[in-house]
């Protein structure tokens, strides 16, 4: 019965903390907004629940009420789960292993209930544990995430929940994040403080309601700090905000800016003064989510480093977790990437053919996933006999790790393969493929040509598989448009095509290769970009090639 208000960070998951990814991944249930990275979720373990209560400008998935009511009613529900299933699991902890319930800053039903002060702001840590506070929920049944964009504390409601949730007698706790103010800022070259023109920074929020609420004071005070000020949510009400901010004693000739999409590939910063700014706004011109920075800091224009993929957005059609290291190694090249992991691995009992895989003059493997299958049926890698075949870099590295040493790598695709076992291989040896059930015939064709007794040996086939926080990524898509995607198999352009249809408009198609190519070009009627290599070297060339060409034509 536990909820964790967890922070995602401002921009790709390369700000999700390590207490954050801890938190995704011991799950069972994720709320979740927005305004994270949809490639966060698949992070969490298989049978976690996911619940979108994001919320945009006059369109709420659930009132903030309703999302304090979601929250206690999945901890009950998760403490009846965890009662039912409690002598199993101790049985499984066995003496000498903490009751993880003890990690938890805050239970109302233990000794600080008397320390709560119904009349003050105080949320009060659970204490006399004798434990970190650190402590993570790793194995524990029954966590519920509440996972926020940038931080859940800095106008994210998070107080307002963990409130709600102490009066229901529910244990919390929060894990920060990095918030669009500080981390926007920083990828966007404005220093937030500096010791010549900012010794402090002011966060305030823009939102009307909330500037309503705070009264003439509020601004009068804001507008006399001397720091920095960052603005949220005052995009579509600046021109208030100005207003107030210039009667108090900001003047329009204030330097200013605003970062779009702070943190992100495609974040965007207008510089000016505020009233520049605030005619910019009045017509128009800035969009949420966007943080206003007013103060001397803001007219420092600093140029961090942009990578070549600066701005691209990228879908990147792969099984997981192929799909998630390929995005984080782009997006440190300043591209945003989402991972599609469209089909997921099911295993293949090859029965028999085990042994045979062992005592082949040959064994080809395929992928870095097929390496990980092979080392589970052979599990000593002493009994793997023959000589062995690998395509790309990434497989000859997975089996390098495992202690095999192939012969010969393909450099290239499937088309590779077949040429480099029509060049080794001699009649009457024995070639067994150990592979992926749906596979190209060409390398399997090729070796049979040389005269060898070819044995085809599935030890995992691929699988449709939901993907968590699409509607999220489709949302993102249409807002910020999509400029490549990129297909890692034939298979996976197939189960896009019937999952999605076809890729969003303007968007560049790279394949994985000429036969992902030749299904690409027959399913969607495009002709494809092909990767020189099938790595992420060839991709990034491709990816290169394509932002090229979009920049010329602007």
């Amino acid at each position: 019965m536990t909820v964790w208000l967890v922070g995602a960070g401002c921009g790709p998951p390369g700000f999700l903390t390590a207490a954050a990814a801890e938190c995704i991944r011991g799950a069972d249930d994720i709320v979740y907004d927005r305004l994270i990275h949809p490639d966060i979720l698949q992070l969490a373990r298989p049978g976690c629940r996911f619940h979108l209560v994001g919320k945009r400008e006059s369109a709420h998935t659930l009132t903030q009420d309703g999302i304090n009511e979601l929250l206690v009613r999945l901890a009950r529900e998760a403490q009846t789960r965890r009662q039912k299933t409690a002598g199993s699991a101790r049985t499984r902890r066995g003496a000498g292993f903490p009751d993880p319930l003890n990690f938890f800053y805050f239970h109302p039903a233990g000794e600080n209930k008397k320390n709560i002060n119904k009349g003050s702001r105080e949320l009060v840590p659970l204490r006399g544990t004798g434990r970190s506070p650190v402590a993570l929920p790793i194995g524990e049944e029954g966590v519920v995430v509440r996972l926020k964009g940038g931080d859940p504390f800095v106008f994210g409601r998070g107080g307002e929940e963990a409130e709600f949730l102490e009066q229901n007698g529910i244990p919390w706790k929060a894990v920060p994040g990095v918030t669009s103010a500080l981390g926007g800022a920083a990828f966007a070259g404005i220093p937030a403080t500096h010791r010549e023109d900012a010794s402090s920074l002011t966060l305030a929020t823009g939102h009307r309601r909330d500037m309503n609420d705070a009264g003439d004071d509020y601004w009068k005070e804001i507008a006399q700090t001397r720091g920095t000020v960052a603005i949220y949510m005052g995009t579509s009400n600046f021109s208030d905000v100005a207003e107030r901010l210039s009667r108090f004693g900001r003047p329009p000739r204030t330097p200013a800016s605003v970062v779009t999409w702070g943190g992100w590939g495609r974040a965007a910063r207008i510089d000016g003064t505020l009233g520049e700014i605030e005619a910019r706004a009045t017509r128009g011109e800035i969009s949420p989510p966007s943080v206003i920075y007013i103060g001397a800091a803001a007219s420092r224009i600093l140029r961090p480093d942009r990578g070549p993929l600066a701005g691209m957005q990228i879908v990147i059609c792969r099984p997981y977790p192929e799909c998630w290291e390929t995005g984080r190694a782009l997006e440190k090249l300043s591209a945003d990437c989402y991972g599609l992991p469209l089909l997921s691995p099911e295993n293949i009992d090859p029965g028999h053919s085990t042994e045979e895989m062992m005592n082949a003059d040959w064994l080809v493997v395929t992928s870095p996933r097929g390496v990980a299958r092979l080392m589970e049926l052979a599990r000593d890698v002493r009994l793997v006999r023959g000589r062995v075949v690998s395509i790309g870099a990434g497989t000859t590295a997975a089996l390098a790790a495992a202690g095999i040493i192939p012969e010969l790598e393909a450099r290239g695709d499937s088309a590779s393969l077949a040429g480099l076992l029509a060049r080794h291989v001699r009649g009457g040896e024995t070639v067994v493929f150990a592979r992926n059930e749906r596979g190209s015939d060409a390398p399997v064709k090729s070796a049979e040509i040389a005269g060898a007794r070819v044995v085809v040996t599935p030890t995992y086939r691929m699988v449709p598989r939901e993907v968590p926080g699409l509607e999220v990524m489709k949302e993102q898509w249409e807002m910020c448009g999509v400029d490549a995607v990129a297909f890692g198999s034939s298979a996976l352009a197939e189960e896009y095509a019937r999952a999605m249809g076809a890729p969003p408009n303007g968007a560049a198609v790279v394949a994985w290769g000429r036969a992902c190519a030749a299904t690409v070009e027959k399913i969607f009627g495009v002709s494809p970009v092909v990767m020189n290599t099938p790595d992420l070297s060839g991709l990034t060339g491709a990816l290169i090639s394509i932002g090229d060409v979009i920049r010329s034509s602007r």
